[in-house]
């Protein structure tokens, strides 16, 4: 009864941390803040296209075909696309509600998610035996596929088996990760390039299962295979909803380095606007490499062997690069506002296709366009969001667990069931005598269960270690194969 006790003070710290989070939002709306003020595009209205076909009429010639100066000027001042904008705050909720209640409450479950985790893992670490905090840990689980479901919002949107160009390059990116990371693991073992023994907790994990079964005289026998293809399935959903965040990302940075080299060794390049330009170029470079940094991190032969354990024992070796990914995640963050308003700036980049190529077909497109993009804004900053909060709520959970199974008996010792196990023999053995009919038994085998859990810590400690490394190689494969691909088609 003292686990289910200890559980009802998670969900009143859970009620109380909602509960504040609500009041706060009474007066302020939190999911506003990080978009705040940027700008959006209006969509066009039908009689925009009857402007625009008169005011870019030519002006007067004279014999010679030249246009007269007057009204050369007159023309290029007219000539000009009536666009409308809107700044996002209360009143742009007036317009565009679209996907803004998904958002708000995914923004509201990670806030208070975040303060929970802040207040149960401190509580932890002073008093380690005052509480538990599985439910915290369910709350980052569901949060991650809340995540993962919303990110593949109208990827099927043809059918299953009629894929858009966006899909098949997302499919094709998930099979390969599938492939890659369970062929790897199934040839050379986790050992090989990673400091975990995801063996070893395979094979711990699964004898505290069988110690379970034993008492109904059941068994269980999984292969490493069985491991393996979790890894390989999680790693390729996990790619699978992200490939289209990265594509988005590799393409402003294209975008913005194509022309930087000129910019830079301009006239104006002292000026303050340009200093600004520097500081993102330096930002954007940054954030483009530091992932590939992280994942050597992670592989044991490139830089743990080096410094592990001769210089820095291992425990310390993972803090270190847990930090390090935080880092990177908070660096990636930091260039937020400035590639979701140059997402937003794509309605501009359509007008100016209109601008060179002015006929009725291509208005209706790119009103089309831009409607769709206005309608998309608050997918469009969930998605941007997902950038830093799916590998946050990963590290969360690593942290979680790693906190949850700190003392050694809870992480790598079995159950203690020798009271059950003995009433069990006396009536008559497992098979026989009626487990599931005695309430003492299972509250005390369900007891040993929540205490110590079905999976050891190396356990998690090597699944989630995975996902982490293998989220930050998908992100720097989908980059760079997206940046080639600019480079070399996109230029031409």
């Amino acid at each position: 009864m003292a686990g289910w006790n200890f559980l009802s003070f998670e969900v009143v710290l859970f009620v109380s941390v909602l509960y504040l989070y609500m009041q706060f939002r009474k007066s302020n709306i939190l999911s506003l803040k990080p978009v705040r003020n940027l700008i959006v595009y209006v969509p066009p209205q039908d009689e925009d296209f009857d402007m625009l076909e008169k005011t870019n009429k030519g002006g007067r010639e004279n014999k010679k075909g030249e246009v007269n100066k007057y009204d050369k000027k007159k023309v290029s001042a007219k000539a000009k696309f009536p666009l409308r904008t809107i700044e996002i705050n209360e009143a742009f909720l007036k317009h565009n509600q679209e996907f803004f209640v998904e958002y708000d409450f995914f923004f509201m479950l990670f806030v208070v998610i975040l303060g929970l985790f802040a207040i149960t893992q401190g509580t932890k670490l002073v008093y380690p035996s005052l509480l538990e905090t599985n439910i915290i840990f369910y709350m980052m689980i569901f949060l991650l596929a809340m995540a993962g479901m919303n990110l593949m919002k109208n990827t099927f949107s043809l059918g299953y088996f009629k894929y858009s160009d966006e899909t098949k390059i997302e499919l094709l990116f998930a099979i390969k990760a599938f492939i890659v990371s369970f062929v790897c693991l199934k040839t050379f073992g986790s050992t090989t390039f990673f400091d975990f023994n995801i063996e070893k907790a395979h094979d711990d994990s699964q004898a505290r299962v069988n110690q379970i079964l034993s008492l109904i005289g059941g068994k269980l026998s999984l292969p490493y295979d069985f491991t393996y293809g979790i890894l390989g399935a999680t790693s390729g959903l996990l790619t699978f909803c992200t490939v289209r965040l990265n594509i988005r990302f590799s393409y402003y940075f294209y975008v913005l380095t194509k022309n930087s080299a000129a910019l830079l060794s301009s006239r104006v390049a002292d000026t303050p606007e340009n200093k600004r330009y520097k500081r993102h170029l330096l930002l954007m470079y940054l954030n483009m490499l530091s992932p590939l940094l992280a994942v050597t991190f992670f592989i044991t032969p490139l830089i743990e062997t080096l410094l592990v354990p001769d210089y820095i024992p291992l425990e310390l070796w993972k803090g270190l690069r847990l930090l390090f990914v935080i880092g990177v995640v908070c660096l990636r963050s930091s260039t937020f506002r400035e590639e979701l308003q140059f997402h937003f700036n794509e309605s501009y980049f359509y007008v100016q296709k209109l601008m060179t190529d002015k006929n009725e077909k291509v208005f209706r497109y790119i009103k089309l366009r831009i409607q769709e993009n206005f309608l998309s804004v608050w997918f469009s900053v969930f998605q941007q969001a997902a950038n830093y909060i799916i590998p946050l709520l990963l590290i969360l959970c690593y942290v979680n667990r790693i906190v949850a199974f700190a003392p050694v008996s809870e992480a790598t010792s079995s159950f203690e069931l020798t009271k059950v196990i003995e009433k069990i023999n006396g009536g008559g053995g497992p098979g026989k005598y009626d487990l599931f009919s005695d309430s003492d038994s299972l509250g005390a085998i369900f007891a040993e269960i929540a205490a110590k859990g079905i999976f050891t810590g190396e356990y998690f400690d090597g699944v989630f270690s995975f996902l982490i490394f293998w989220f930050f190689l998908a992100q720097t494969f989908a980059c760079v194969f997206s940046l080639l691909y600019y480079r070399k088609f996109v230029d031409n």
